[in-house]
């Protein structure tokens, strides 16, 4: 048996034992110890071996991620001819003659390119044409920007359509992926958060060091047709980037927990989750435009900015914060609750207004994760299920120049499930006089039936005025979504 356990039968064994099967009581098998670093999840026995998998690195201080192969007799010594090495999760696990179907959240391992699924050799580990993972899609998507011809994305991942790519992609119109366009993001998390086209030139911000070889710190341009980096504009905010935006003078940038710019080497100019740098290389730090964006307790380490827009003259922000602080006098604070409307001029000071409030379940400070604009209203998506303290479920609909929230739109969306748990919509978009929703919800309120709500799982097109679901449009995804674009 295998779990996540380190003790059976009072006898130390991390998480794998082997019992008799013998009537009476369960004897434990004190020779048989494969040591194993984290919990097995699933095993095979077969013959004179057995197959374990889970999220471990070493069995018996062998090196091995995530499957391995183990004597069934003995001590259990660790098989040294079988390295698959996948690099994610392995779920499942089947005999097929002499060969090994493997399952799970992996997207590479030796042999053939496999990703999700693979028919392994059983003696080598290696991954087999005959029967080659193409179909799944273990990596992240979590950004996307239609270009002309096709469309960006942004994420975590290392291969698209069996080609290695990493975390940046362009696909033709077709789906396909543009072979011609390869710029690598790489760092200890690598993962791209945000992306905007902006004349010639790709912004990309998230967590990452480097973009094509080039040292970066988690904001970058590369060029939209050619994916060459510009390495000519380079700067440093010292935290992990969750969104940006872009006028004709700046890049604006949000963050959680982010406390400091570095200017120039052991130079750090102190920024509070959000800031600009000049479109200009080398990406000047603009210090005179400079909002501190905090939580209740004056603390940025607890706050962040998660999605932006401008309007006008003006940048939007949403995230989980209350206060909005003058650089210069941190005694000047404005309470906003999850949302806020800075002017681009002056040091930020917030726009008057704006009182509206976003709680969650537990009736404290929300966050608003997305923030879209259309046809003269602002829509919100968060973690939060009340607005101005009446029950709303994670959507709203607000003025874009005043912040007044619109209580004749609910499109509230929920999982009967959890209908108080996390955050339920996950990405906005509207086009064409309709508003799409996306995310983790089953249904969502239309007020015409007893529960008041309609069934639309995971994706949900909405009238923008009222928020009334249009049930005769659903395409039918399985799983719940985290991104939605429009190309057209």
């Amino acid at each position: 048996m295998g779990g996540a356990f380190t003790f059976a039968e009072g006898v130390m064994r991390r998480y794998l034992a082997r019992y008799s099967t013998a009537a009476g009581a369960a004897v434990i098998d004190g020779g048989w110890k494969p040591a194993m670093d984290a919990e097995v999840r699933s095993m095979l026995h077969t013959g004179s071996s057995v197959y374990l998998a889970g999220p471990f690195t070493s069995v018996s201080s062998a090196p091995r991620r995530f499957l391995a192969k183990v004597s069934a007799s003995g001590a259990g010594a660790t098989d040294s001819a079988f390295l698959p090495d996948p690099n994610g999760d392995i779920r499942d696990l089947k005999l097929h003659g002499a060969d090994l179907l493997v399952g799970g959240g992996f997207h590479t391992s030796t042999g053939v390119s496999s990703s999700g699924y693979a028919l392994m050799n059983g003696t080598s580990g290696a991954a087999l044409g005959s029967m080659a993972g193409i179909a799944s899609s273990a990596g992240q998507i979590r950004a996307m920007e239609p270009v002309i011809g096709g469309m960006m994305i942004g994420g975590r991942f290392d291969w698209v359509g069996g080609v290695p790519r990493t975390n940046l992609a362009r696909l033709h119109s077709d789906g396909t992926l543009d072979e011609s366009y390869a710029p690598s993001v790489v760092g200890f998390n690598r993962t791209v958060n945000d992306l905007k086209v902006d004349g010639a030139m790709l912004y990309l911000c998230g967590d990452f060091l480097s973009v094509e070889g080039a040292p970066t710190r988690n904001l970058a341009r590369v060029n939209a047709m050619t994916g060459i980096i510009d390495s000519g504009w380079f700067c440093k905010p010292l935290a992990p980037l969750l969104c940006l935006e872009t006028d004709d003078d700046f890049v604006y940038f949000g963050a959680s927990g982010m406390r400091f710019f570095e200017k120039a080497p052991n130079t750090l100019v102190e920024v509070h989750n959000l800031a600009r740098v000049s479109k200009e290389a080398p990406a000047t730090l603009d210090e005179s435009w400079n909002p501190f964006v905090v939580d209740q307790n004056n603390n940025p380490s607890n706050a962040s900015v998660q999605d932006m827009r401008l309007h006008g003259g003006n940048l939007i922000i949403g995230g989980h914060f209350a206060f909005i602080v003058n650089p210069t006098n941190i005694f000047e604070a404005y309470q906003r609750i999850c949302l806020a409307c800075l002017p681009t001029t002056g040091w930020g000071q917030p726009n008057s207004g704006w009182g509206t409030t976003f709680l969650d379940r537990n009736s404290e400070i929300g966050s608003v994760n997305n923030v879209l604009l259309y046809d003269d209203s602002l829509y919100v998506s968060g973690n939060f299920v009340s607005v101005n303290g009446n029950p709303w479920y994670y959507v709203a609909k607000l003025h874009p120049d005043t912040g007044v929230w619109d209580s004749g739109f609910d499109a509230s969306a929920i999982d009967f499930s959890d209908p108080l748990g996390s955050e339920k919509i996950s990405a906005l978009f509207a086009v064409d006089g309709q508003l799409y929703l996306v995310g983790g919800f089953q249904a969502v309120f239309t007020g015409s039936q007893g529960d008041g709500f309609d069934s639309s799982p995971y994706i949900a097109r909405v009238n923008p005025l009222t928020g009334m679901l249009d049930p005769s449009w659903y395409p039918y995804p399985n799983a719940p979504l985290s991104r939605l674009a429009c190309s057209g």
